[in-house]
């Protein structure tokens, strides 16, 4: 059962320990089986305080073990993210462009962009008490001499706005690809120009929930 309760989503949530990501991994793949439009469910969605989620395609799954995003670039107005804890409810919001990561799964680092980097951060906000409302965007462009959405006190030219590349570290992690369907499928299907979302890929899940 998908939890809808404030208090319960935006509580604290513990690592998981090794001899727990088998357990909790299944039982958040049934759960997110059942649910029809979702992309991807966390732990605490179905009221267990873990950091573990898993995203699928509908086919395969990608799970992630408490993740951690280590690098953000760009930033765009996602519209139209929805979430299951907050049935019925569609939202624009603010979400990087792309996303350098590590899990314990992946240890390597994992980068992912476009609809891929919206569906990670969507999940690892849930592991952080962070919920789809805290992400509202309140426009619908991000001006140059705007505060940058992320919180730094910086204007968006001078953060999230500037087209700077990810880290040595980052682009190691880019290459070789990475053998997860969840990149290849998913990743540059949008992407931002000026401030303004641009639709590049469009794919059949875009318009799920997670």
């Amino acid at each position: 059962m998908i939890v809808t309760d404030i208090s319960i989503l935006r509580a604290p949530n513990e690592d998981v320990l090794p001899e727990e990501i088998e357990f909790l991994k299944k039982k958040l793949i049934e759960e997110l089986a059942q649910s029809k439009i979702g992309m991807g469910l966390a732990a605490p969605q179905i009221g267990i305080n873990k950091r573990i989620a898993v995203i699928t395609n509908g086919k395969e799954n990608l799970c992630l073990v408490n993740p951690i995003i280590i690098e953000t670039k760009g930033m765009l107005i996602h519209k139209g993210e929805g979430c299951l804890s907050f049935p019925e409810m569609i939202f624009n919001t603010y979400r990087f462009k792309e996303i350098h990561l590590i899990d314990d799964l992946h240890p390597g680092g994992m980068v992912v962009t476009g609809l891929a980097s919206v569906i990670v951060e969507h999940e690892c906000d849930h592991l952080n008490g962070i919920l789809i409302t805290d992400k509202i965007a309140k426009t619908n462009k991000i001006g140059r001499n705007d505060m940058c959405p992320c919180g730094r006190g910086v204007k968006f030219k001078k953060c999230h706005g500037m087209e700077t590349p990810l880290s040595d570290e980052a682009q190691k992690a880019r290459k070789p690809p990475s053998p997860d369907w969840f990149v290849d499928a998913l990743q540059d299907s949008i992407h931002v120009e000026k401030g303004k979302l641009i639709s590049s890929k469009p794919i059949k899940i875009i318009k799920g929930n997670c």
